[in-house]
């Protein structure tokens, strides 16, 4: 559903995170953000250089480019 927040941090917690080799990357709105980086690193452990989470835009916020002025 659009606008819905909250599926990138339940679809992780369903992956095995054991695999040696693993590297998460997430460009995501800020509330999941938060969460996945909060799962990656607390619960799982991964260390900063296994992870990189970006949050590319807050729910409510308006851009840069969005109703401004030209």
């Amino acid at each position: 559903e659009a606008g819905r927040a909250g599926l990138l941090p339940a679809a992780l917690g369903e992956r095995d995170h054991s695999a040696d080799d693993l590297f998460v990357w997430a460009g995501c709105e800020f509330a999941d953000f938060r969460e996945i980086r909060r799962i990656v690193r607390k619960e799982w452990g991964l260390p900063r250089d296994r992870h990189l989470v970006t949050a590319y835009w807050r729910r409510g916020a308006q851009g840069e480019d969005e109703g401004g002025e030209e």
